[in-house]
């Protein structure tokens, strides 16, 4: 068969898939220790998020292989408390909140997964993450001054890029006519590069953390035709970089002038339905 011949085909193999819509809820939070020993200084910033996302993925099974790809649209981002603590000599000195907003939501997915057998699968996946979350109207407590401030406007941004790829194994079994369970547990392994400005003193950190962690997500799906099906699940996955250094730049001439050590961590809580169709 010679490559001319192989064009008609592409058309047939990309129409014969599974298209999924779904409604997912997402609750995450990053946060980071950074340690002065020197001054006997530690800091503790919280970042959390709340979005709710429609889910576009497509999927296709090719003999023993299946592939998918897709997509998270940003519908809602419900505004969270963003959170610096700061200690001196390991008591609470400094304790600040702020109205912490999304302003910017990208990720991105594809998955590779071979079948074992008629229960299990291997998989790996690939995640792009890109987030941006501003903080503003910060209020600050001093509990060394006995002082309260507030502060309008915005105060602070952070700008966070995760490249996650996960290895693990898909296992479903039927519990009942036309439903399936389904248990996804994987190994994570992510490169991070967040940026952090802190616009009221005018400089910015930044971090690369190597992190490692798990996942593990459940599923119910219930086989409504031939060709189409609702999926509920859940998941939760964790990943740390203990040891990372951050580094501290002016915000004004671009130049390193501090770098301490410091540490990563993220958690995420998923849960959420779609519905899919095959064609």
């Amino acid at each position: 068969m010679n490559k001319l011949s192989l064009f008609p085909l592409f058309p047939a193999v990309l129409a014969a898939g599974n298209l999924t819509f779904g409604l997912h809820f997402d609750h995450e939070i990053s946060y980071y220790f950074v340690e002065d020993k020197q001054r006997h200084l530690k800091s503790k910033l919280e970042f959390p998020k709340n979005v709710t996302s429609l889910a576009i993925r497509y999927d296709q099974t090719i003999q023993n292989f299946s592939y998918s790809f897709g997509t998270n649209i940003v519908l809602d981002s419900k505004t969270q408390k963003g959170k610096d603590f700061d200690w001196q000599d390991n008591r609470l000195a400094v304790f600040s909140s702020s109205f912490n907003k999304i302003t910017k939501y990208r990720h991105y997915h594809f998955d590779l997964a071979y079948k074992v057998n008629n229960h299990a699968a291997l998989f790996g996946r690939v995640k792009y993450k890109k987030i941006l979350q501003e903080w503003h109207n910060t209020t600050q407590t001093n509990y060394f001054k006995n002082s309260f401030i507030k502060v309008d406007g915005k105060s602070l941004a952070f700008e966070e890029k995760r490249y996650q790829y996960h290895l693990g194994v898909k296992y479903h079994e039927n519990v009942a006519n036309n439903i399936t369970f389904s248990l996804t547990p994987s190994l994570v392994f992510a490169q991070v590069k967040t940026k952090d400005y802190h616009i009221l003193r005018n400089f910015y950190v930044t971090q690369h953390p190597k992190c490692f962690g798990y996942s593990l997500q459940g599923g119910l799906q219930y086989r409504i035709t031939k060709k189409s099906a609702m999926l509920l699940f859940t998941s939760y996955t964790y990943m740390q970089d203990k040891n990372t250094p951050m580094h501290y730049f002016s915000d004004f001439s671009k130049k390193l002038f501090l770098r301490l050590p410091s540490s990563y961590t993220n958690k995420s809580l998923n849960f959420g339905f779609s519905y899919s169709i095959s064609f």
